[in-house]
């Protein structure tokens, strides 16, 4: 009996337990898609704009943005455990990361409904 009882919490401690993935934000991003309201008032997910925009967050707390030619350097702070992106101070509003994994990173901005969608690059 006691050899089951120890068999049953060895299998259950060895097949409960499940690695977290710790993915980054750091990286190169690229302006995949736009959520947004179409003319009947639904939400939904459409092309990015004709010159996406491309961010680059690097591991020492500056980010990189650019559409075509133009672009700014800031800084940001990205909080894993409340998941909110914030650029340069506490005073600007800040983003939700709805979605981030090895592909995609979703920004919901903060204007209701308003969503933008990046891939890796």
């Amino acid at each position: 009996m006691k050899r089951v009882a120890i068999i049953l919490f060895l299998s259950v401690f060895f097949f409960s337990c499940k690695k977290e993935t710790n993915i980054s934000i750091v990286g190169n991003w690229i302006e995949d898609a736009n959520y947004y309201m179409d003319s009947t008032g639904q939400y939904t997910w459409g092309p990015s704009s004709r010159w996406p925009l491309n961010l680059t967050f690097t591991t020492d707390g500056t980010c990189e943005f650019f559409q075509e030619m133009a672009g700014s350097t800031c800084s940001y702070y990205y909080n894993p455990s409340t998941r909110e992106l914030i650029y340069d101070s506490n005073a600007a509003p800040a983003y939700k990361v709805s979605l981030l994994n090895e592909e995609f990173l979703i920004l919901d901005s903060h204007y209701p409904g308003e969503k933008t969608r990046y891939r890796r690059k």
